[in-house]
């Protein structure tokens, strides 16, 4: 992969709605956050599931939950290959997962 800049950090510093920490997350160069009540939801329990069932769109869908979807295009734009103008899978996949590491780092 050519693709560069694949340390992801964890911090806390902001307040989502609730009070619960906003969790950033530093992965290609930027720092993506994801409200913690996002990771308590059903619904992103199953497009996880789906995932591990081999169905690849539980990860597009994750992601938006996870990040929202004006940041999911963020996601596409910065992964984009400025040759081709196409997103590839292989950097889509390890993106999604060092965030899931990054969000779970015990796991």
């Amino acid at each position: 992969m050519s693709e560069k800049n694949y340390a992801f950090t964890r911090t806390s510093d902001k307040k989502a709605a609730g009070g619960a920490p906003v969790v950033k997350v530093k992965l290609r160069g930027k720092t993506w956050q994801v409200d913690p009540a996002a990771l308590d939801d059903a619904e992103l329990m199953e497009q996880l599931l789906a995932i591990d069932e081999g169905n690849p769109k539980g990860m597009f869908s994750a992601v938006e939950s996870l990040l929202g979807a004006e940041a999911k295009q963020d996601v596409f734009e910065t992964l984009r290959d400025p040759e081709t103008g196409r997103v590839p899978m292989t950097l889509f996949t390890g993106f999604f997962t060092d965030m899931m590491n990054a969000l779970n780092p015990n796991s």
